[in-house]
């Protein structure tokens, strides 16, 4: 995450927190957002008290729930979704299907301490060493 993101919502986090704090029992926050949240969280002495809780799952948020800085996060399963619009994709190109689908749905997780151990990360997160490649210039490979 880029500093200068982190570094503003954690400043917001730190203005909720001392005009609300007290009255808060969880913290709802991005993927982008829960991380700079959490420290803001501790130095306020609400850890533990107001529970923070990320809209989505990725590696870091992952490794904040195995330490109990974030206590849940909702799965949208991303890797489950780009391979079926990857497959829907395909099997149109190469005439498998005629129809556009009209509705592809995945079904959500939902990730806390308790289930960290058993889920299942490969429907949800990139593998280790994977690196997404944006562009690709024939004349340079």
């Amino acid at each position: 995450m880029a500093t200068a993101t982190f570094n503003g919502q954690s400043k917001l986090a730190a203005q909720l927190l001392a005009k609300n704090g007290a009255r808060l029992d969880y913290i709802i926050a991005c993927t982008g957002c829960a991380p700079a949240v959490y420290p803001q969280l501790r130095k306020a002495g609400l850890d533990g008290k107001v529970r923070l809780v990320a809209f989505d799952l990725t590696d870091v948020i992952a490794q904040m729930i195995r330490k109990k800085e974030i206590d849940a996060a909702v799965d949208t399963k991303g890797v489950s979704q780009a391979r079926v619009v990857i497959n829907a994709a395909v099997n149109l190109l190469e005439n498998r299907s005629k129809d556009l689908p009209h509705t592809i749905l995945v079904n959500l997780g939902m990730v806390d301490y308790d289930n960290l151990a058993k889920y299942p990360f490969d429907t949800s997160i990139a593998p280790d060493g994977y690196k997404a490649i944006l562009s690709y210039d024939p004349a340079l490979n």
